[in-house]
């Protein structure tokens, strides 16, 4: 669901992947430290580090995030630092999610963000990540959705939507690996993703 409120001030961010930013809303937290677009700065300190390029921003993949090796200490500080802000700000933090999935930088960081959660009585939302499953449709995404969750046993799954429009201002976003043009239109349907009318169709014969 869209996000009601972005917190602003010594972050912020559209889309953050890297290592630490806390993104909060409905009681949530978004975890990153890598952002597909620009997201400026990081808050455990002023000196240099891994965590942003020359310019103060967080990465924009994961991928350069782990080539620039960074330490767990290092990732560790700055989301204690974000989770703190954010509570100092006045959320009420529930769980925490690693956005873009950048838990694989370091084989140890999975253990140490679940030990991090357990110790801020946080639920780790790495252990409610059951996708979908995959299937073979000829259709729009919509109709695509909707065939996943005819295909899905009974349980709890992860639907994952960054909502958005098919506009400029999405366009002016992404980067060489991910070019606006297709973040404006891949945000567009996974806005349909929970408003579309077929869905919402569907979600009502089915409940």
């Amino acid at each position: 669901m869209p996000c009601p409120r972005l917190t602003r001030g010594p972050f912020t961010g559209i889309g953050a992947i890297i290592s630490a930013i806390l993104i909060p809303f409905y009681g949530s937290t978004h975890v990153t430290s890598v952002a597909s677009s620009t997201v400026a700065g990081y808050l455990r300190s002023r000196r240099r580090y891994p965590l942003v390029d020359e310019k103060g921003n967080f990465l924009q993949t994961t991928q350069e995030l782990h080539e620039r090796k960074p330490e767990l200490e290092e990732i560790m500080e700055e989301l204690q630092a974000q989770l703190d802000e954010a509570r100092s700000l006045g959320f009420d933090i529930k769980y925490a999610n690693m956005h873009m999935g950048f838990h694989w930088i370091l084989k140890e960081l999975e253990e140490e963000f679940n030990s991090w959660c357990r110790k801020e009585g946080i639920i780790n939302a790495l252990n409610y990540r059951r996708s979908l499953p995959e299937v073979e449709v000829e259709g729009d995404p919509i109709e695509e959705i909707i065939a996943r969750l005819e295909a899905a046993e009974p349980g709890q799954y992860v639907l994952v939507g960054h909502p958005g429009y098919e506009n400029e201002e999405l366009r002016s976003l992404g980067h060489d690996g991910y070019p606006g043009e297709k973040v404006a239109k891949n945000r567009n349907w996974q806005r349909k993703y929970f408003m579309d009318d077929r869905i919402i169709e569907y979600c009502r014969k089915t409940e």
